[in-house]
Formats: C-alpha cells, structure tokens, sequence
C-alpha cells in the first residue's frame, strides 16, 4: 500500500475542490479522461489506459448508479497514481476493490476520498448511524466507505461505528481472471 494515505486523501480532496464536485463522470471530463462504453465486458467493470498519449477509462456498458461512479473514481486514481504504468502497459486489473494488490488498494482509496465526503461520514457516525445506513444515506457502495474508514483510521482518526463492518465480505469481490490494461 502506498505508506502516504494522507497523499491519497490530500490529492483526492484537492481534485474535488479544483473542480467542484466528487462527480466521478465530471471530473474525468475535466481532467481530459474519456470514458468509453465497452459492451464487450463481461466480468471486467473498468480499465483504465493510455492510448496513443490519450488517457481512458473503459467502462462497462450497462453500470449505472453508485457502482459505475466507483469504477470511475477507482479508474480516475489509476489517472492521478499511476499514469506512467498505464503508459508502459504495467497495469493489470484485478477487479475492483481488490486489496492485495497496491495499485488498485492505492486506487480504491483514491475512489473512497473522491466519492465520500468526510465530514459527511464523520457527521453520521457522531449521530450513531451503524455502517450499511451510512452507505446507504451517503449513496456509496459499502466497500468503498469501508476502504474510507480503513485509510481514515490511518491517518489516526478514532472512528467508532455502533456496528463495525466485517472486512471478509471484499474476500469475494473482483475475484476475476487478470486483464492487461
């Protein structure tokens, strides 16, 4: 994992602010990623690349709703961490929200920053929101807001939820065959 996630955070934030918005679709309009609709995904939500100095995000054709913004935002921080693999071909998705490997934990947590507001988040838990409800009221996959408070609690906030989420459910996530970027 990328030792900064204070970095992580900081580029994340600073993104939003810039541009206005954690719309992921936005902000990759922006920064000049295109997004491509590819209707040959079949396990396969996103990939990101460069082609031809061009920076893409390929996304799977039929996502909507909170999922296509999480594999967006993932992708967006593959764009902000890790371009110059991209460029060389070294990018290899594993599926989304996979956390072994370093580029896409350091891309999910890229995402998680992005998409969820802290001081939202922070707001529900000091009102005693359990975790499922704070996913839901801050429409966000639950992986992502537990990424959140994983990289939350490594930059040494005490986050205490009156439920505590059990990690083992990303074990069956993005479990998909290796993809070249």
């Amino acid at each position: 994992m990328l030792d900064n996630a204070e970095e992580i955070y900081s580029r994340a934030n600073s993104l939003v602010r810039k541009y206005g918005t954690r719309d992921p679709f936005r902000l990759a309009d922006c920064t000049g990623v295109d997004i491509i609709r590819r209707r040959d995904f079949t396990s396969l939500l996103g990939m990101y690349a460069v082609v031809c100095r061009n920076r893409v995000i390929f996304l799977k054709d039929g996502l909507d709703g909170n999922l296509a913004r999480a594999v967006v935002a993932h992708e967006l921080g593959h764009d902000v961490f890790h371009r110059d693999l991209a460029k060389r071909g070294l990018i290899r998705e594993y599926g989304l929200f996979n956390m072994k490997s370093e580029t896409e934990y350091t891309a999910n947590a890229f995402a998680a920053h992005v998409l969820i507001d802290t001081d939202e988040f922070l707001s529900l838990a000091r009102e005693g929101r359990g975790f499922a409800a704070a996913a839901r009221m801050l429409y966000t996959e639950p992986d992502l807001l537990l990424i959140k408070i994983r990289e939350l609690r490594r930059m040494g906030c005490d986050i205490r939820l009156p439920e505590e989420p059990d990690g083992e459910f990303l074990a069956g996530i993005g479990r998909q065959d290796t993809v070249p970027a």
